[in-house]
């Protein structure tokens, strides 16, 4: 996500390896909001929006485990999103991928059939 804000707004992130993009984003908290604050504002400016779209995470890692962890942890990347106007993720998951196990946050059918936040949070699940 950071590597492809950058690029659309023309800002330095690591791109060597995956792995120093990462450590990059967790020792550089400030420069990465601004970094989401200045794409944001970009799209504004342009009047279009930016969507993130996060699938197929069973190819995210060999390791089982690893990749349960990407999956817990990726509504709190999506959710981290929620302010800004012109920016928007969405995550689909497979329903074993979604089960209670794996992920903290969940949206949960009302009676109509659409999809509605739990008491919770606000996340998409799609499956």
């Amino acid at each position: 996500m950071a590597r492809w804000l950058a690029n659309m707004v023309g800002e330095p992130v690591p791109e060597n390896t995956w792995s120093e993009t990462v450590a990059w984003a967790k020792a550089n908290p400030e420069p990465l909001a601004r970094l989401i604050q200045h794409a944001n504002g970009a799209f504004q400016n342009e009047q279009c929006f930016g969507l993130i779209g996060f699938d197929a995470l069973d190819r995210t890692s060999s390791d089982w485990a690893r990749m349960d962890g990407i999956v817990r942890d990726l509504p709190k990347v999506v959710l981290w999103l929620k302010p800004y106007s012109n920016l928007h993720a969405k995550a689909f998951l497979r329903e074993d991928q979604s089960d209670r196990r794996y992920a903290s946050i969940y949206a949960r059918p009302t009676q109509g059939g659409a999809w509605s936040p739990d008491l919770r949070g606000e996340c998409l699940i799609l499956t």
